[in-house]
């Protein structure tokens, strides 16, 4: 017997008495290194700002304008004033909150948006 051989021989006794098992490393499942990009204008009324797709990832949902926005996953009606509010953008700086899966939020479901005034544009962006 080669001595290679003669020492895998040994690792894997040892390994079934110890207890320890050796397992191959496998990839890591990862997001997309270009995500979809979605940009909606707002009205005062709520409306869909993103279909749902339930192989999404994560979703990133930003307010660059110079209004108060507001989103909720379907089925609620996005509601102005209430739920999840998104300040207005200023010195430049776009608001954006982020879900994933893994926070167990509702990441495929559809979005809804409204807007305080105007119509502004909210940007949607889908990691899958």
């Amino acid at each position: 017997m080669s001595r290679s051989l003669k020492v895998l021989a040994v690792l894997s006794a040892v390994a079934v008495v110890t207890g320890v098992a050796v397992y191959q490393a496998q990839s890591q499942t990862t997001l997309s290194a270009s995500p979809a990009i979605t940009t909606t204008a707002l009205s005062t009324s709520s409306a869909q700002i993103i279909g749902s797709n339930p192989t999404r990832k994560a979703i990133i949902i930003c307010n660059p304008g110079a209004v108060v926005e507001w989103i909720a996953p379907a089925p609620a009606t996005a509601v102005a004033a209430a739920g999840i509010g998104l300040p207005a953008a200023s010195s430049g700086t776009t608001v954006c909150v982020t879900y994933t899966a893994a926070s167990g939020s509702s990441v495929g479901n559809a979005w809804n948006g409204i807007s305080a005034s105007a119509t502004p544009n909210i940007t949607v962006l889908e990691l899958f």
